[in-house]
């Protein structure tokens, strides 16, 4: 099959370059760029595209719905916008010209990928059903059908003129010749068990392949009924017999389509517009914990939800959004054995001639492992590595958060090891890791959940105390240093840790009483020191 050509009308020559290699890289091909709605028409017209990616907002004389009016309503070839524009007057004219879908950027290229898919999709069947009422209006118009009249042995005694259409021959080119002359090897034995039927049920069909004068074959489906004389006798057969390579066709593209659909490991699902499910594939049915052959009938997508999901989900018009034909967010689905899954939903609206939503398909791709990965970027991105504590980079973000709240008094708490750089000096610094770890557990077991520690140098920790004023925070100080006499008890080596706090007042900036407590932890570590030097001499 070939790749599917593709039109780009963006005024934007940056987006519009980004998004055609973003489109080839899909598989795509670009046969025309436009700037102007005006360039658009003449360029459809040229090239005749599959499709048509088209921003509402362009320069020149017409924007991209004029444009669109142009491309998809007189040329007939499908629209979909891209674009970030959703003022009210603006998505009203945007309707009216039914273009077969909308991509809100920003996007990502799978997002892309599979609106592009469904509206070709969508566009085929629908260019298919409108060649297939033509068709069938021809024939109804003409007496398509071919009707025959054949002896009790199978030959032909009549065939409509509609059999030169159909096969090839002149109707007297078949006449006195046996309808098994003409059916595919493969059939016969079919037809000899309908036409052996025949006479106990009356009526008999039958879907065959006829040759045709090329020696290429129809499907055909007859229908043959027993006609009987004024005593009950057999007497002739009648056929009607009509061309059904079209239905074949499409029942065999609707199989590999189901063949692809089950073998996508994303589920895959139509929805009616009163909830019920009339396609999940087996991914789906394995993400929400469906047997593989329970009838779907009573099952609805929304049940897998929770109830504030599902709000949020009609809230935005899914499954029946008046305006937009696509929904795109992530939801959380809960399966039948009460695990959750987090998915990444695509659904697409289907709408009948009317303009109502006939059937609703979705896509939903497990995003457990990129959440989770998700989880471990962010707190590599906020954790300090060895102790497990905040960094320095969260600890400053926090710090201009309640910079700007009202969560007075707050108050500051900077903590430094003593003694670090002799451990790591004279023990190594697999000890002085460990000195920092011990650190961390005692300034743990001392805090609040809701205080912020962290560890913001190569000795020093600091700790935010919000709504805590100065008595509370030399408390703290107290049980920090109550903490580390425990911990000092059992451990093999001594801990030293030298603190400062200091409370911000209303008018004091949190940066200055950081300075504050850092400058009376510097103190403490002073005379801690001058104590220790007096008790050697």
């Amino acid at each position: 099959m070939n790749p599917a050509r593709i039109m780009i009308v963006e005024d934007e020559n940056i987006i519009a370059m980004d998004l055609r290699m973003r489109l080839q890289a899909l598989g795509y091909t670009i046969v025309a760029m436009a700037a102007t709605g005006e360039d658009a028409i003449r360029q459809a017209e040229a090239q005749r595209p599959d499709l048509a990616l088209m921003d509402i907002v362009l320069r020149g004389a017409l924007d991209g719905i004029q444009a669109t009016e142009q491309v998809q309503g007189r040329l007939g070839i499908p629209v979909i916008y891209v674009t970030a524009y959703s003022d009210e007057t603006t998505v009203q004219r945007a309707r009216l010209t039914e273009p077969y879908g909308y991509v809100l950027k920003p996007f990502e290229d799978r997002e892309l990928k599979t609106v592009i898919e469904m509206v070709l999709y969508k566009a085929a069947m629908e260019r298919r059903l409108r060649e297939s009422e033509a068709r069938f209006r021809l024939l109804a118009e003409n007496a398509t059908d071919m009707i025959a009249r054949h002896a009790l042995d199978g030959k032909y005694l009549y065939v409509s003129p509609a059999c030169v259409r159909l096969l090839g021959y002149a109707p007297e080119e078949m006449l006195d010749k046996s309808a098994y002359d003409f059916v595919h090897p493969a059939d016969i034995a079919p037809l000899t068990q309908a036409h052996q039927k025949l006479p106990a049920s009356g009526i008999v069909s039958i879907t065959m392949r006829v040759r045709r004068r090329d020696d290429t074959y129809l499907w055909m489906e007859a229908v043959a009924r027993l006609i009987r004389d004024a005593t009950g006798a057999p007497q002739e057969i009648q056929v009607a017999a009509r061309d059904v390579s079209k239905r074949k066709q499409a029942e065999e593209t609707q199989q590999r389509l189901i063949a692809i659909l089950e073998a996508t490991p994303d589920l895959v699902g139509i929805n009616m517009p009163d909830g019920k499910l009339l396609y999940l594939n087996q991914a789906g049915r394995k993400m929400l914990g469906i047997a593989p052959d329970q009838d779907l009938s009573q099952v609805r997508f929304f049940e897998f939800l929770s109830a504030e999901q599902a709000y949020q989900l009609h809230r935005d018009g899914f499954p029946d959004n008046p305006i937009f034909d696509t929904w795109r967010g992530e939801v959380t689905l809960t399966n039948r054995q009460q695990q959750t899954v987090p998915v990444s939903l695509v659904g697409l609206n289907h709408r009948s001639s009317e303009g109502t939503v006939a059937y609703t398909s979705a896509i939903a791709r497990d995003i457990s492992e990129q959440k989770k990965a998700e989880r471990e970027l962010y707190y590599l991105s906020t954790h300090d590595a060895l102790t497990g504590l905040y960094n320095r980079a969260y600890f400053e973000t926090e710090l201009a958060r309640l910079e700007k709240t009202r969560y007075l008094p707050v108050s500051v708490v900077m903590v430094d090891v003593d003694g670090l750089k002799i451990v790591n000096d004279q023990q190594g610094h697999a000890a002085g890791d460990d000195l920092l770890k011990r650190a961390a557990h005692v300034l743990r077991l001392a805090l609040r959940t809701e205080d912020i520690v962290a560890r913001i140098g190569g000795d020093e920790f600091a700790i935010i105390l919000p709504s805590t004023n100065a008595a509370d925070g030399a408390h703290l100080v107290d049980r920090v240093n109550q903490a580390l006499a425990e911990h000092n008890r059992t451990a093999a080596t001594g801990l030293s840790l030298s603190l400062g706090v200091a409370t911000q007042s209303e008018a004091t900036p949190l940066t200055e009483v950081l300075r504050q407590a850092d400058a009376l932890m510097y103190q403490a570590k002073a005379a801690k020191h001058a104590r220790q030097s007096n008790q050697v001499f």
